[in-house]
């Protein structure tokens, strides 16, 4: 193996805002990382934004071809395999579930493969013939696949449980790492008396849990919710805080760039999310730009939410009422918890979330499946 590892990383559609891992990556001495991917924004993205060429590192732009209109994980790449062959990486890390096109177009290749997806409860997801094709790939190309990298532990489980091998290296790595640098340089607002702020900040649907949130705030005083978010459930949870007596402030959606600011006038951020037959939280990106900007934060345990928390926020059974109201009158009473909890949270995410922590396991990923 060469000194520097050349690490070609394929994506669906180039979109920076939503690239600092792999800019982070590309800093690394000991990598030379290239990018692939189409100009075509995705409609089943999660994190969307304006795609455009990085201002650093090396891309190289391919068309995109496949479904598109069914979203990235039905893509492919025309050129790729021309691509791997002019590059010869010695890596090939496709952010795509084992189940998508990109995954088995880069397989054929022959050059080793990592795959990065997300998918933590099942592969079976769609109507029964999709789900019984999605699991038929996933299975074929997990078995040949050089390794695999999660958002989340369950993430690896569910492979391991279609196909990957044992001895398969393995990482924990957001692909998506939000950039802390916005959530640091933010100054937080003058002091002035006011009920604490609750902050939620998502969309309003059932599985997100906030109807379970404002059951949990009746009868505590001295607290404001504050909603961040929009959705189909709004109108029931407009009518059951009313009926609750909780004081509830809707802001309605706010973009990336405003949700800053929008944290320094939040003292707690809950993200009470419920786990569905067919869903648990992958990640919790609001969990971590909460603890970026020094909130404290309490979780639900669904899926990687305690992963991400970690001893540095405060973690909470799902639908336990008792012991959400517990927490939150505790944290609402206790300005000096809220701020230790804070801090706690913010070396966390730093250490431990940032695009920077996910380079280094990308890295360990890559040189692993190398040398293999």
């Amino acid at each position: 193996m060469p000194d520097r590892l050349r690490a070609l990383v394929v994506t669906s559609a180039l979109v920076p805002s939503q690239m600092h891992t792999w800019q982070a990556a590309s800093e690394l001495p000991e990598i030379d990382l290239h990018l692939a991917g189409s100009l075509v924004s995705d409609p089943s993205e999660s994190y969307p934004g304006p795609v455009g060429v990085p201002a650093w590192g090396t891309t190289h732009v391919l068309g995109a071809g496949g479904m598109p209109s069914r979203g990235r994980l039905w893509w492919r790449l025309d050129g790729l395999e021309e691509l791997v062959d002019r590059l010869r990486p010695d890596v090939v890390h496709v952010h795509s579930e084992a189940w998508g096109r990109l995954v088995s177009q880069t397989l054929e290749t022959g050059v080793p493969t990592i795959a990065h997806g997300a998918e933590n409860v099942s592969l079976t997801h769609g109507c029964r013939l999709e789900a019984r094709i999605r699991q038929a790939v996933a299975g074929r190309n997990a078995r040949r696949l050089g390794g695999y990298a999660s958002w989340n532990q369950g993430g690896i489980d569910v492979l391991r449980r279609n196909g990957l091998g044992p001895a398969a290296p393995v990482a924990v790595a957001p692909a998506i790492s939000p950039d802390p640098s916005p959530f640091l340089v933010v100054e937080a607002t003058e002091e002035r008396p006011r009920p604490v702020c609750v902050g939620y900040i998502g969309r309003l649907v059932p599985e997100k849990g906030v109807q379970w949130l404002i059951a949990s705030l009746a009868g505590i005083d001295g607290v404001t919710l504050r909603v961040i978010g929009t959705g189909s459930y709004e109108a029931e949870l407009r009518r059951q805080a009313e009926r609750a007596g909780v004081t509830v402030e809707w802001l309605g959606a706010l973009t990336g760039s405003e949700l800053p600011a929008a944290l320094t006038d939040i003292d707690v951020v809950v993200v009470p999310s419920l786990t569905s037959p067919g869903w648990s939280e992958q990640f919790g990106r609001v969990v971590c730009e909460a603890m970026y900007a020094g909130v404290p934060v309490v979780t639900s345990d669904s899926g990687a939410l305690p992963e991400v928390v970690g001893d540095a926020g405060i973690v909470v059974p799902e639908l336990d009422h008792h012991r959400l109201h517990h927490e939150l009158a505790r944290l609402v009473g206790d300005a000096r918890l809220r701020q230790e909890l804070g801090e706690r949270g913010r070396i966390r995410a730093l250490v431990h979330l940032a695009p920077g922590a996910a380079a280094t396991h990308l890295r360990q990923l890559w040189q692993e499946v190398a040398a293999s």
